[in-house]
């Protein structure tokens, strides 16, 4: 299969591209733990920082050893997906899911690193149900996972 390499760099780097910029806007518009309505009974702009892990667990926990935890694994992960990726097919598919994977992964690590937090703003909520607050990185993460498993099922069930 011909060389899918520049295609899964360009990807990677407009996905890290997009999350810094979005955060960069948060940061520089909104206070942090207030919220703007977007689509009002639904979705708004809700500025906090995440020093746990995904959907916020660990984050009241203020223990330097928990971050140093958290972005090592982060580092790890993100390696074993770039390892994987040499390995892979590289399909389309998989070319561009561990792509968004690997985007996200590398912005929110880069937060972790430089301010010992990650900037999330995506607030998605229903009445009194709230899902945690989320950034533009853990939605291409997630969005690259699902395409990942859809991929992989699509494969054994094609063979």
């Amino acid at each position: 299969m011909k060389n899918r390499f520049p295609l899964f760099f360009l990807i990677t780097g407009a996905v890290f591209l997009f999350d810094r910029l979005s955060k960069w806007w948060i940061d520089g518009h909104m206070q942090l733990n207030t919220g703007r309505e977007v689509v009002s009974g639904f979705f708004r702009l809700f500025k906090t920082y995440n020093r746990g892990m995904v959907f916020g667990f660990l984050h009241h926990q203020s223990r330097p050893w928990i971050m140093a935890t958290i972005t090592t694994l982060s580092l790890v992960a993100l390696a074993l997906l770039l390892y994987l990726f040499l390995r892979s097919t590289k399909t389309l598919a998989t070319v561009t899911a561990m792509a968004f994977v690997a985007g996200g992964a590398a912005a929110n690590i880069l937060d972790r690193i430089l301010y010992g937090h990650v900037v999330d703003f995506i607030e998605l909520y229903f009445r009194s149900y709230s899902w945690p607050v989320f950034n533009i990185a853990d939605t291409f993460i997630t969005l690259g996972t699902l395409l990942l498993v859809y991929s992989e099922f699509r494969g054994k069930n094609a063979s």
